[in-house]
């Protein structure tokens, strides 16, 4: 949690630690690698001499948009830099599996830069001639800004690094051993009802086994209820509104012990601890317009402006009054809208915190700061829950409600859980290829052929969720193109260790992969990540929880076992 918010301060001052507290390991790594090599700085490269060096990479993209551009191209009436409109030919801008467009274009390059200067990047090609862009030993597509590498080459004569290998750092420290003696979930209470859920079908479940909850979006698909009942049945949503609605509703109920029976009932008894992967309180944008427009009514309901609000008043006082009355009536409508949510979200914290350990995530819809990490929400958005659960009352007893900050990790029974709401993910996905077919000739002739997505966006996620592992990072692209806050002596999304469980909220499908961590505290791949796979502490499992309104899906995690096993929910 952010103890000083100070926002003067210059965004470099986060790159430098960032690279301070990542070159020593990786330079370790290098020499421990390439033994025969010097591990020199940018500024001591020399042309031909082969070497290693530590630095930050640029990703330097053909497709990103220019605040500056789109400035001037709205003053002219044109279409901004950010649209599909303006975007360069050979960026993958449809929207591709899971509704994240991919901005990588043909002709992204990488620069290297590390405290003292910057360093163009290229690749030797298969035909032996060094190339900028995609191919070789460092390709662009799957890498994005910010993420800290050691890189094997030589200067060529084009004053260009040529890149033979490279290096990521890891999270630094393989996962540590699991307590056997794992904790024993509180038993809920089971109604007779039936949920209808596939929690049954899951044969290989271990109903003796404590799980964790995983679940996202959880408060905005509930809230779906009320809005998809006002709205027109000709449009097609609103059957779907409510269906979603009533799976968030019994999804609530299997969570809390009030629904559920036989094996549905047993395997959530079994629940030691519910997290809610951001999406708690629903309509960000609308709860913003609601408060714009309240703060809007206290500071416009003045007799002033009632003249002309009024219309037709005779005089300014006549008109003022019409004016305050409709102000007013405004300013109340506007503070309804705005409490709405917030009560939902309360009710749906209480119901679940009274009956289980709860951990709430802020998310991009939530009504906390955008900017990561995120600050737990504010306990009088949760007046009940926080008030009854939330801890330090009662003789300062420790509560079933943590409001955590995004990213979250905590310790449950010997297992290390690390993950976010999704905004990370989501970036990275953005600026990169991660997921996508690789560029061949052809793309490269023909500039305006898109890749196509060959994984679902569950899959995506987790190839993501793999990528930030292995670079030890959990938002390398804060704060270049993802709202960050300003750090000038540390940099906290560097991983100090690998968890056992690490996930990522907001998708739009479940998804579930392992990466292996090796005892250096790296990813290890291929051949040495079958050898290591037999020890179950160098295993780390990947989960996209998706986002309750998209896929009514709860993800339980087996603590024993770290299986995953989802639920999902049908009302």
């Amino acid at each position: 949690m952010l103890r000083d918010r100070a926002y003067a301060d210059q965004y470099a001052a986060t790159y430098f630690c960032r690279l301070a507290l990542s070159r020593p390991a990786l330079a370790a790594a290098a020499r421990k690698k390439w033994p025969s090599l010097e591990v020199v700085s940018v500024l001591d490269l020399e042309e031909g001499k082969e070497c290693a060096v530590v630095g930050t990479i640029y990703k330097e993209q053909a497709a990103k948009p220019s605040a500056l551009d789109a400035a001037a191209a709205a003053a002219k009436g044109g279409a901004t830099s950010g649209s599909a409109a303006a975007a360069p030919s050979g960026s993958n801008i449809e929207a591709l599996a899971g509704g994240i467009p991919s901005l990588a274009h043909a002709k992204d390059a990488l620069v290297l830069e590390d405290a003292g200067a910057r360093v163009a990047l290229s690749s030797a090609s298969e035909n032996g001639t060094a190339s900028t862009s995609n191919g070789g030993a460092l390709p662009p597509g799957p890498l994005v800004t910010g993420v800290v590498v050691a890189l094997r080459g030589a200067v060529n004569e084009d004053g260009a690094f040529e890149v033979s290998d490279s290096l990521f750092r890891g999270p630094g420290a393989p996962p540590p051993a699991r307590d056997p003696a794992l904790l024993v979930p509180n038993s809920n209470s089971n109604s007779t009802s039936n949920s209808n859920s596939s929690a049954a079908e899951n044969a290989t479940v271990l109903q003796g086994d404590p799980y964790v909850a995983l679940v996202s979006g959880l408060g905005a698909a509930a809230a779906s209820l009320s809005t998809s009942s006002t709205s027109s049945s000709s449009d097609g949503r609103g059957s779907d509104g409510l269906h979603t609605a009533a799976a968030a509703s019994l999804a609530a109920d299997l969570l809390s012990g009030l629904a559920g029976a036989g094996d549905d009932g047993a395997l959530f008894a079994r629940v030691a601890r519910v997290v809610v992967a951001g999406g708690l309180v629903s309509g960000g944008d609308s709860l913003a317009a609601a408060a714009a427009s309240a703060a809007a009514g206290n500071l416009c309901g003045v007799g002033g402006l009632g003249g002309v609000s009024g219309g037709g008043g005779g005089s300014g006082g006549a008109g003022g009054v019409g004016g305050k009355a409709a102000t007013a009536a405004a300013s109340a409508s506007a503070r309804a809208a705005l409490g709405g949510p917030l009560r939902d979200a309360d009710a749906l914290a209480l119901s679940l915190a009274c009956s289980v350990p709860l951990d709430v995530m802020p998310g991009l819809p939530d009504p906390t700061g955008h900017a990561l990490p995120q600050q737990p929400l504010h306990a009088c958005l949760l007046p009940g829950a926080a008030s009854r659960f939330g801890g330090k009352g009662g003789g300062g007893k420790k509560g079933t409600l943590v409001r955590a900050t995004n990213p979250h990790d905590f310790d449950l029974g010997g297992v290390r859980f690390l993950g976010t709401s999704g905004q990370n993910v989501d970036d990275v996905l953005r600026w990169s290829t991660l997921g996508l077919e690789n560029r061949d000739s052809k793309a490269e002739e023909e500039p305006s052929t898109k890749n196509r997505a060959t994984l679902g966006d569950g899959h995506r996620r987790c190839e993501a969720l793999r990528s930030l592992l292995r670079w030890g990072h959990l938002a390398p692209t804060a704060p270049d193109t993802l709202a960050a806050f300003p750090f000038k002596s540390t940099d906290p999304f560097v991983m100090d260790g690998s968890p056992h469980v690490f996930f990522c909220g907001g998708g739009r499908e479940f998804a579930t992969a392992t990466a292996v961590v090796g005892e250096d505290g790296r990813v290890v791949e291929g051949e040495e990540a079958e050898k290591n796979s037999s020890s179950s502490t160098s295993t780390v499992r990947l989960i996209s929880v998706p986002d309750f309104s998209a896929s009514p899906v709860i993800v339980l995690v087996n603590l024993r076992t770290l299986d995953c096993h989802p639920v999902r929910v049908q009302a």
